[in-house]
């Protein structure tokens, strides 16, 4: 897919967003998942490296295409589902379309680390 969309717009500078962590690095014991069940410490500690995992092979997949690879993995820190301020959605059983993603202070935040990398690696 990288590679396709390199051959339609080679002179476009595009960027490949990876995924952030969901959870804190050290987390709770038990955290709610918004849908009356919650999460283990070993569930939490499991997403958090699936996420990592994932993220390292969409950048080397999209560096291998020429793409330039924005590493989001801790732009949620402090901020993550367990805190007292998550950028996250929870689970919502109604509205299952913003299940688990992120908030206006999330977009917010991961609009900023793209601005960052924009102004860091294309400068004026």
């Amino acid at each position: 897919m990288y590679r396709a969309i390199e051959s339609e717009v080679p002179s476009a500078e595009v960027l490949v967003l990876g995924y952030p962590r969901f959870f804190p690095t050290r987390p709770p014991r038990t955290c709610p998942t918004g849908a009356g069940k919650v999460f283990v410490r070993s569930d939490m500690e499991w997403m958090n490296s699936v996420i990592a995992r994932v993220n390292r092979i969409i950048k080397e997949e999209a560096e291998r295409a020429g793409l330039d690879y924005v590493d989001t993995y801790d732009v949620f820190q402090g901020n993550e589902l367990c805190t007292r301020n998550s950028y996250l959605n929870y689970a919502d059983p109604i509205d299952q379309e913003h299940s688990y993603h992120p908030t206006v202070d999330g977009h917010e935040a991961l609009a900023s680390r793209v601005a960052t990398s924009v102004t860091t690696s294309f400068p004026p």
